[in-house]
């Protein structure tokens, strides 16, 4: 092809572009502007041809992409019969009105139903602020007579209609009136042999034979952008407790866009970026309509609600010896949940278990936790339990005085090794404790007999085990000390000492640290309507022990 940027007389005349270098070759494409009101265009300055202007392959690839979107707009053209009845956008009687909404009007209609239709009317006249789009749907060879319409308006609206013929692969133009707009089809090859009249817009084509009539330049320039509705939620799974859905507007389209919510619940909002409490747990199906100047697009999203679960649960005995001990835990909440247990001893057990049973190897003192998961909602809870030693201290090696309690210990050492003193008791060899009737009756004075029980659980056996030391060593008037025991081993003791005067400075706990206990738990407790404070201890050995000291005057 050469380009003519002047005529063959050298005169600035309308831009030609012929096959050959004859000037009046047939056909050819003639511009109407000439190159000195172009801006003196010629082969080197702004050329017609331009190696680098448009890459052919890649504008095709986004023709047809833009042609198959706009084929799944939705159809909002309101149309009438030439009385102004409303009517659907198929099967057209041979007479159709236009109403041009603001905005881009589509109409999606047959080929058959364009080949119906002989008088297209506007109503209004299409400008900048109301397009139409007219997708055709006439796939593979299509015979195209053109309607003839009225009410236009001319030349300079035809850069607002635009025909896209998207499934088309052959558009024959057989015959009819103008085409007012522009013609697009980059699907399709166009031949333009029986209509002779003019095509106003621009022609966008595979390829285009023309044989009579002109092809007006008007470009369609108005920017299509379908309305897709979308958002997201900044949690989509929640608890009841402390649930807050804050759903985000990410709708895309032309012009203003509104927003119309329904959140699954018969609650609603028109905000872009609404916030939402839920009520009650469960499932809602979230619905958001966008509208733009392409009409409406809804989209849906589930968001879920969990139920608020307790980390509560029960035990069938806190308290156990080591020997058989068999911790029974069930959980408060029961359902489809995950639980995780912590025994307190590095031991573990996540699944489906709402209740489970433990055995603890060693004495001691234990803080066991459940977390019931269910979904975004958590319930801990802890608990402690206590795992006794089967045995405990005798009261024969205890007693003295916390104050200069180094020294007193010291004394005691070396008494006993003086003694030949034997630190292994034989329950056996000791006297059973027993309370006479006539220590009962003693009133006139505070009888130490009298204030220790004989019988402390059955099953039990009362020894005497007292530490007589203790009146040489300390202020101790009378000591007397019961070992209860059980198969040979001491299950617990209670030790008394009297004196005169004042209160004998004596803490269990104080006395057993210096031989290497460690206090593990303190706590009150009551008994019979007396609050005490009981002491775990355990001991150097591994044994577990609990301790209650106490002071009691006759008045």
């Amino acid at each position: 092809s050469y380009v003519w940027y002047k005529d063959q007389n050298g005169a600035s005349s309308p831009i030609r572009i012929t096959q050959g270098m004859n000037y009046n070759a047939s056909p050819r494409i003639e511009l109407s502007a000439n190159a000195p009101t172009l801006g003196n265009v010629s082969a080197i300055n702004n050329p017609v041809f331009s190696a680098t202007s448009i890459n052919f392959t890649q504008a095709f690839t986004q023709m047809r992409f833009s042609s198959s979107s706009m084929s799944m707009l939705a159809n909002n053209a309101n149309l009438t019969d030439p009385n102004g009845n409303p009517i659907p956008n198929n099967n057209l009687p041979q007479q159709v009105k236009i109403n041009l909404n603001n905005g881009v009007n589509v109409l999606n209609i047959r080929g058959s139903d364009l080949n119906n239709c002989q008088q297209f009317t506007y109503n209004q006249q299409p400008n900048a602020n109301r397009v139409l789009i007219i997708n055709v749907n006439a796939p593979g060879t299509f015979n195209w007579t053109t309607w003839n319409q009225g009410g236009f308006g001319g030349l300079a609206n035809c850069a607002f209609i635009l025909y896209n013929f998207y499934n088309t692969s052959t558009l024959n133009m057989v015959q009819g009136n103008a085409v007012e707009g522009t013609l697009f089809a980059p699907f399709a090859d166009i031949v333009k042999t029986g209509n002779q009249s003019n095509i106003q817009g621009q022609v966008i084509a595979k390829s285009f034979i023309h044989n009579g009539g002109e092809v007006h330049y008007s470009v369609f320039n108005t920017p299509i952008i379908p309305t897709v509705s979308s958002f997201c939620v900044n949690d989509e799974i929640q608890c009841l407790s402390s649930n807050q859905f804050e759903f985000t507007g990410t709708s895309t389209g032309g012009g203003n866009l509104t927003y119309s919510w329904d959140f699954g619940d018969s609650t609603y909002s028109s905000l872009k970026n609404p916030t939402k409490v839920y009520l009650a747990p469960g499932n809602y199906l979230v619905k958001l309509i966008t509208t733009g100047n392409l009409g409406s697009h809804t989209t849906y999203k589930t968001v879920t609600v969990n139920q608020d679960v307790s980390g509560e649960f029960t035990v069938n005995d806190s308290t156990q010896l080591l020997t058989g001990n068999l911790f029974k835990f069930k959980s408060i909440a029961s359902g489809n949940y995950t639980y995780s247990w912590d025994f307190g001893d590095t031991q573990f057990d996540i699944g489906a278990n709402d209740s489970i049973a433990h055995t603890y190897n060693s004495a001691g003192l234990y803080y066991v936790t459940l977390t019931v998961i269910n979904g975004a909602c958590r319930g801990a809870f802890s608990t402690i339990v206590l795992v006794a030693s089967d045995s405990v201290g005798s009261g024969n090696g205890g007693g003295l005085e916390s104050e200069s309690l180094g020294e007193l210990i010291n004394k005691r050492e070396i008494s006993k090794a003086k003694n030949n003193y034997n630190r292994y008791i034989v329950y056996e060899n000791l006297p059973i404790f027993k309370v006479s009737s006539s220590s009962l009756n003693k009133k006139s004075e505070l009888n130490l007999r009298s204030l220790i029980p004989q019988n402390l659980q059955t099953g039990f056996v009362a020894r005497e085990t007292t530490p007589t030391d203790l009146v040489d060593l300390t202020i101790a008037k009378d000591v007397l000390s019961v070992d209860y025991t059980q198969n040979n081993r001491a299950q617990a003791v209670v030790l008394g000492i009297k004196t005169i005067d004042r209160s004998y400075n004596h803490t269990k706990s104080i006395c057993d640290r210096l031989h290497g206990a460690t206090i593990i738990d303190i706590k009150p407790v009551s008994i019979k309507g007396y609050e005490f404070i009981q002491f775990a201890l355990k001991q150097a050995n591994g044994n577990v022990e609990y301790a209650i000291s106490f002071a009691i005057a006759k008045q």
